[in-house]
């Protein structure tokens, strides 16, 4: 293992996902320090709401990029409007996204639960 990444339990971070817990209930799973914690939580009290609304719509469009390439990456098969439709299946479920945008407008098999691809990598 990587001596720069910590080792984690797939099943302990799933449980800490799936808990009832509020986010200042939960222990952060990082190696900042807490005088680093403690100047981070100053200079985002100090930022407006408006900028604390910008970093967050940043780091939502981050991680729909990261979502797109993930697909993108799994299924190659896929053009950019397939991995879209994939995409907001994922966002909003696929229930909600067939009453939204209609039938999916690919088809691709079954991927195996994200536990077990992780196992056995």
């Amino acid at each position: 293992m990587n001596a720069i990444l910590p080792e984690f339990d797939v099943m302990s971070l799933r449980q800490l996902a799936l808990s009832k817990k509020k986010p200042h209930e939960v222990k952060p799973l990082s190696d900042t320090s807490r005088e680093a914690e403690q100047v981070q939580l100053a200079i985002l009290r100090k930022k407006s709401a408006a900028e604390k609304l910008k970093m967050v719509c940043a780091m939502n469009d981050t991680m729909r990029t990261l979502m797109m390439s993930g697909i993108a990456l799994r299924h190659p098969e896929l053009n950019e409007e397939q991995c879209r439709r994939k995409l907001m299946d994922q966002v909003l479920g696929e229930a909600l996204a067939e009453t939204v945008y209609g039938p999916p407008n690919y088809s691709i098999s079954e991927e195996p639960p994200l536990e077990k691809r992780l196992l056995d990598e």
